[in-house]
């Protein structure tokens, strides 16, 4: 094979890793918006029924004490207090009767554009 076909298909082939890469990207984003979602539904429904708010410094053992990791997943557990990028996640309470669960995102730094997050009303 001669030497342009060659760079062409491995620059193909670069490109096509490019656009992998950034769909994993946006699927990992989509799934942890959904993780951090249900946590805070969560905390909203244990509040409902007079469980205790969890604190900042509880939070990890609160996610690890009430998140499931369905069954069929049990080969590849993962740190349910951690968001995909192996990143804590945290909780705040911004107003009175709110509650923000928060992950830092792809580049692990809260208080950044990438952050993910949901607020709701206790």
């Amino acid at each position: 094979m001669s030497l342009l076909p060659m760079m062409i298909m491995m620059g193909a082939a670069a490109a096509n890793a490019d656009k992998l890469k950034g769909l994993i990207q946006q699927v990992t984003t989509v799934a942890v918006q959904s993780e951090v979602n249900e946590i805070s539904k969560m905390i909203v429904l244990d509040n409902i029924t007079g469980s205790t708010l969890p604190k900042a410094e509880e939070f990890e053992a609160y996610l690890r004490a009430n998140m499931r990791v369905p069954a069929s997943n049990s080969a590849h557990k993962r740190d349910v207090s951690k968001d995909r990028w192996q990143h804590t996640y945290r909780v705040e309470y911004p107003g009175p009767n709110q509650v923000k669960v928060s992950s830092a995102g792809p580049d692990g730094v809260f208080d950044t554009p990438d952050d993910i997050y949901s607020v709701r009303e206790l």
